[in-house]
């Protein structure tokens, strides 16, 4: 590639960026209405004074984050769409990974986040979600040895994030989860995973029964020893 077309492609791309910014604001400013149309490419690229390139590079950036979509075909055009949660919080997971965030600043963090669901989930539990949290002890004690570190939907700690009914909860717990989980190593979470599930158990039967006192001492217990698993303090 000459100079002259790399800073084409450069200058292409930083366009493309400010587009995706400007889009991104002007879906706020809707107030995120997923299905609104913005109008179609023909459209987009007159408002905006780009090019086809741009626009559909712009375009992509916004389908890659979940944030909106084109859809071909009459009536068609940028389509605000909602970013699933997992995404998101991988996305997150990734970016803290990228600034080799601490181990010890995860899980401080961890901590945090972790005590403020258990105590919302407590004050907030009915007979759904208990039937839900125990489903989920259930379903983690039957994972596979070689699944342990695997995180779902069945995982206690993303259950109980959930029950706080807060979706910016349940994104840093799902995030905060997934990047511990990574720190221990296969052998050593097959080795406690009966200690673990055991703990889940507690955790969830406080909750459950709206006992907030004792979920807060049983999560505080269980992040304890996760904290002595990860840093080498056992």
């Amino acid at each position: 590639m000459t100079s002259v077309s790399h800073n084409r492609a450069v200058d292409g791309a930083r366009v493309a960026q400010s587009l995706v910014s400007k889009l991104t604001e002007e879906i706020r400013a809707a107030k995120w209405v997923e299905g609104t149309n913005l109008g179609s490419e023909a459209d987009l690229i007159q408002r905006f004074g780009v090019g086809r390139n741009v626009l559909r590079e712009a375009t992509r950036i916004l389908e890659q984050q979940g944030i909106a979509k084109m859809r071909m075909g009459r009536g068609g055009g940028l389509v605000i769409t909602s970013p699933a949660a997992t995404s998101t919080a991988h996305a997150f997971e990734m970016y803290l990974a990228s600034r080799n965030v601490s181990r010890a600043h995860v899980l401080e963090a961890k901590r945090e986040v972790e005590l403020t669901c258990v105590r919302l989930a407590a004050r907030r539990t009915n007979e759904l979600w208990a039937t839900r949290l125990r489903e989920a002890v259930a379903s983690e004690s039957e994972t596979p040895g070689d699944q342990v570190r695997e995180i779902g939907s069945n995982n206690v700690h993303i259950v109980i994030a959930e029950m706080t009914g807060n979706p910016a909860l349940t994104l840093f717990i799902e995030a905060l989860t997934h990047l511990s989980a990574n720190y221990v190593p296969q052998r050593n979470a097959e080795m406690n995973a009966e200690l673990t599930y055991a703990a889940h158990a507690s955790i969830a039967e406080a909750v459950a029964r709206g006992d907030e006192e004792a979920a807060v001492r049983e999560m505080a217990a269980h992040l304890d020893h996760v904290e002595a698993e990860i840093l080498g303090n056992h």
